[in-house]
């Protein structure tokens, strides 16, 4: 018989940390938001064809240039923000799911970090955001 098991970690960070994560979170929304407002536009005035999640990822380094705080985040949370973007719109097309919305600050904030990060003790190290300590909630 297998079993499984569940653990649930919540993270210490620091002042500073917890602020670069709040920026963060900002930063995907921001993405996030502008990919959204794109594909409604080019829905609308190009023949109902919508805008792809590569297209909208070489993009990035120009808003990067336009906004030179969006290279304070991991590069990764970015581009993440706009495949969750373009997973929502296949969905919505699928007839899975109603039509995406645009992110609202304070409301669910968070990012993913897909790679790049070692847990060793009681620290994990994260890109640009160092070592934070974490404890285990439950498990």
């Amino acid at each position: 018989m297998l079993i499984r098991k569940a653990f649930r970690f919540q993270l210490d960070p620091t002042a500073e940390q917890e602020d670069l994560f709040r920026q963060t979170a900002g930063c995907v929304r921001l993405v996030y938001n502008l990919g959204l407002q794109e594909r409604r536009l080019r829905y609308a005035h190009q023949n109902r064809r919508s805008t792809s999640y590569q297209d909208q990822a070489n993009q990035l380094p120009g808003l990067k240039r336009d906004y030179s705080w969006l290279k304070v985040p991991p590069a990764q949370c970015l581009q993440q923000a706009l495949m969750d973007l373009d997973q929502a719109y296949r969905n919505f097309f699928a007839g899975t799911h109603a039509y995406p919305k645009p992110r609202r600050k304070r409301r669910n904030d968070s990012f993913r970090i897909p790679q790049d990060f070692s847990v060793a003790d009681c620290h994990i190290t994260l890109p640009k955001f160092g070592p934070v300590r974490y404890h285990v909630v439950s498990g």
